[in-house]
C-alpha cells in the first residue's frame, strides 16, 4: 500500500490514477497518444497502457511526462480537489453538445465564449 495525502492505494488504485490524470492532461493540451508518445519518445502502446490503467510508468517516465506536460511529477498521482458541480441544466446541456464536436470546433467555440466572457467583463469593471 502506497499513501498519497493520508489515504491509502494500492498499487493498482495508483496506477489507475496515473493513467486518469495522464489522460486528463494529454487531453487538455489537445495532444492525441501518437503526439505525447513522440515527444517523449516511447512506443504509443505505453501510452495507452498508461492511460487506461494497465501499466504504471517507471520513475523515468514519470519525470519526463511530466516535464513534457509542464506540470509536477506529483499532479500525475493527485487527486484533483473537488469542484463545485455544474447545477445550470441549460449550461450543461450546451457543454455536452460542445463535447461532441470536433477538436478544432471546440476550440473555436471556447476562443469565442472566452473572447465574449473578457468583453462582458470589461464592460462590467468599472472605468477610473
Amino acid at each position: 500500500m502506497r499513501r498519497i495525502f493520508s489515504r491509502p492505494f494500492s498499487r493498482k488504485q495508483l496506477t489507475e490514477l496515473v493513467g486518469r490524470r495522464l489522460s486528463l492532461f494529454r487531453r487538455e493540451r489537445g495532444w492525441d497518444r501518437p503526439l505525447l508518445a513522440t515527444k517523449l519518445e516511447i512506443p504509443i502502446s505505453w501510452i495507452e497502457e498508461y492511460e487506461r490503467g494497465l501499466r504504471l510508468p517507471p520513475t523515468y517516465t514519470l519525470c519526463r511526462l511530466a516535464h513534457v506536460l509542464g506540470i509536477s511529477v506529483g499532479s500525475l498521482a493527485d487527486e484533483a480537489p473537488p469542484e463545485p458541480p455544474l447545477v445550470n441544466e441549460e449550461l450543461i446541456a450546451l457543454l455536452r453538445r460542445l463535447e461532441e464536436l470536433p477538436l478544432e470546433d471546440r476550440r473555436a467555440v471556447a476562443a469565442l465564449l472566452d473572447s465574449l466572457i473578457g468583453g462582458l467583463e470589461r464592460l462590467r469593471t468599472p472605468r477610473r
